[in-house]
């Protein structure tokens, strides 16, 4: 149930898209006894999988062509893969993104995944969610780069954002994504915090996730400043250094105080830690689009030490994430062999890839654990065998075959 112990044997009863109760098979008979009963004695039972953070638009990037993501001296560019990817999305057709928006739904739906928080850019997605049947978290996207499309942008990001309020779908929901405190201005960023704090919906960023963004805040030097402000036309509003790490900016322009969940968080100062910890911040870390791209080495034994919360995204394949989040959880799993207990990291990685994300989303009264009155969002899978634990279990053996059903808000979906 991720809150609380491990049921075994454990029940779920549930009518609509509610969870009635959890508890063993023997009391829910008993408080139930005129409910449908179906038995797995070989399967497990556990939330659906939330993906906090990804961009299905970017699901067919590695197919078109592109420029290299290298820097003069031969090391990736984070600033440089940015750039094309700006490009790419700037051109992107709607039926393309469409078939892309739709090929990374089945992808996350083969694994288990039952809600998705997506950067999206055009209300054309919106069809597409609602006949997934999956829960999409809607993050309306602000990029900011190509500069004679940024007034489109953030009317575009309004639009979406009432048109998906104004839906009767309760599946589908809004929130709001600006790229980063290093493509939005100052007052922009405010704006959009603001609203995102009116309207209390989730606010995404990519904050502190790599050492360029970090350059270019401290010392206004780096690709930040040659690369990306050129590709935008700003070279010539280049600011003053800031003399700041990325989280002391936005908790020094009032950002904080919209509680955003940020990518990355991987470059901290001395107290950055404890301005996201003031600030509730929710940290998404996406293990194989973060190797990709090369922006740095996450320091898993003190997120374990500390108790940080944080939560899994994988940023899409565009990015080198794989849109199945078991894939996530194994590069963490496997890596911290010998330095923590598996058990443990097993358990911290099922809880960020539901409870966790749904936070992340807003969503962590309604899903993310099974819970009496929350959504009956679950997944039923084959019980893994010969492993440590059922956790660990579960993250080294799962795949598409051994889902055996997928339920979200009480409706089968697999």
């Amino acid at each position: 149930p991720i809150e609380g112990e491990i049921l075994s044997p454990g029940a779920l009863a549930f009518q609509g898209e509610n969870i009635l109760q959890v508890g063993t098979p023997q009391e829910i008979k008993i408080k139930f006894p005129g409910a449908t009963v179906q038995e797995f004695s070989n399967q497990t039972l556990l939330p659906g999988l939330v993906n906090a953070h990804t961009d299905l638009s970017m699901t067919s990037f590695p197919d078109y062509p592109h420029n290299p993501f290298e820097s003069p001296d031969g090391r990736f560019s984070l600033i440089q893969w940015l750039i094309e990817v700006s490009r790419f999305k700037s051109k992107l057709s709607l039926p393309d993104q469409q078939t892309a928006i739709r090929k990374g739904l089945e992808i996350a739906t083969q694994h288990g995944t039952t809600t998705v928080g997506d950067v999206c850019r055009y209300p054309v997605a919106i069809p597409i969610y609602e006949k997934s049947g999956l829960r999409i978290v809607c993050l309306a996207e602000i990029e900011n780069i190509q500069r004679h499309l940024a007034q489109d942008e953030f009317e575009q990001a309004l639009a979406l954002i009432d048109e998906i309020q104004h839906s009767s779908n309760s599946k589908v929901t809004s929130g709001l994504a600006p790229y980063s405190a290093f493509t939005l201005s100052k007052p922009m960023l405010r704006i959009v915090a603001s609203h995102a704090q009116t309207q209390q919906i989730p606010l995404h960023l990519h904050a502190a996730l790599s050492f360029s963004e970090m350059e270019f805040f401290y010392d206004s030097l780096g690709e930040v400043s040659s690369l990306l402000f050129s590709e935008a036309g700003w070279k010539e509003k280049i600011p003053p250094p800031h003399r700041m790490t990325p989280i002391q900016y936005l908790h020094e322009i009032g950002v904080l105080k919209a509680h955003p969940s940020l990518v990355g968080c991987i470059h901290l100062g001395p107290t950055d830690s404890a301005l996201l910890q003031q600030a509730g911040c929710v940290r998404i870390f996406a293990p194989l689009a973060f190797e990709y791209l090369q922006v740095g080495e996450i320091n898993w034994e003190k997120i374990y030490r500390e108790k940080i919360k944080w939560a899994l995204g994988t940023m899409g394949k565009g990015a080198g994430g794989s849109l199945n989040l078991w894939e996530e959880m194994r590069q963490v799993l496997y890596r911290m062999d010998a330095k923590l207990p598996r058990t443990e990291v097993a358990q911290g990685l099922l809880e960020a890839a539901t409870l966790g994300s749904a936070k992340s989303l807003g969503l962590e009264t309604k899903i993310g654990s099974l819970v009496k009155n929350k959504k009956a969002d679950f997944i039923l899978v084959d019980t893994p065998q010969g492993d440590e634990s059922l956790e660990s279990g579960l993250v080294d053996q799962m795949k598409p075959q051994r889902l055996i059903a997928s339920f979200v808000g009480g409706e089968k979906i697999v």
